[in-house]
């Protein structure tokens, strides 16, 4: 009896310790599978923020390749309407003013090229373009209108950045095409606003405005390249499919009969350098 006694309890024994390996074994399989598909989960994890990371590379570097493009489509048209313009005045031997809108010409030539090489630049930049601009039109028209460049008080120039070459286009058509030849008291306003985080843009002439402008080209209604371009880059910038709805264009006629011209709206997004 002692000796099945003695055999029982250690086949008791063994059982217990076949049990233990057996618990052992499967706590361990048990932390080695949770082991894994944690370490599963992270390298999921890991993957889609890099996956995603890399597909945010590359929106970026499609937008700013586009944005290139567009900006090097406009730059010969607006090129080849200055010297256009010079050549004009070489045709009337007027060696004065054809000097001095070269030596402008220049200036401003110097800027575009800084800037076309960037996405974004200092508004104050952006307004040294915009002036050099407007003097060369001032020049080429014999200073037949004048101009008023507003900027609210909250804008840091120094330190806010603008896509280059945004406003040049409107203010061109302003003047090419708002402002009648011979015009008295020909104004061009242009206003920057600063709000919920957005420049609010506008430019305003007191010409004959865009209802006028386009009746008179009745076969083909007037859109310049650049105007168009811009459009486009407008619509990359604000990530909008709809490029009408990021341009606002009103005869200042159908808000009020005494006034004529032509008012252009956008805005752009508000970006300060650090």
């Amino acid at each position: 009896m002692k000796y099945e006694t003695s055999q029982k309890e250690q086949k008791i024994k063994i059982l217990e310790k076949d049990k233990q390996l057996s618990d052992a074994k499967n706590q361990r399989n048990f932390w080695l599978i949770t082991g894994l598909i944690i370490l599963f989960i992270l390298f999921a994890i890991i993957y889609l923020l890099v996956h995603n990371r890399q597909k945010l590379k590359n929106k970026q570097k499609e937008i700013e390749t586009e944005q290139k493009i567009l900006r090097l489509q406009m730059n010969p048209h607006f090129i080849f309407n200055a010297i256009f313009a010079i050549q004009n005045f070489i045709y009337e031997n007027n060696t004065e003013k054809s000097s001095l809108y070269l030596s402008n010409f220049a200036k401003l030539m110097r800027l575009i090229l800084e800037s076309s090489r960037k996405n974004l630049i200092t508004f104050e930049d952006e307004l040294q373009i915009i002036e050099y601009y407007i003097q060369f039109q001032q020049l080429r028209r014999e200073n037949s209108f004048d101009y008023k460049i507003n900027i609210s008080e909250n804008i840091d120039i120094e330190n806010t950045l603008i896509p280059p070459m945004l406003i040049q286009p409107f203010i061109e058509n302003a003047v090419e095409h708002g402002f009648e030849d011979n015009m008295e008291n020909a104004l061009l306003k242009i206003n920057f606003n600063l709000k919920n985080n957005f420049i609010f843009v506008s430019i305003e002439d007191n010409g004959k405005g865009i209802n006028k402008t386009l009746s008179s080209n009745k076969k083909t209604k007037h859109q310049s390249l650049a105007t168009e371009i811009t459009e486009e880059r407008l619509s990359i910038i604000l990530k909008t499919k709809n490029k009408e709805n990021n341009i606002k264009i009103i005869d200042l006629q159908k808000i009020d009969k005494t006034k004529k011209g032509t008012i252009i709206s956008f805005k752009i997004p508000f970006i300060e350098e650090f």
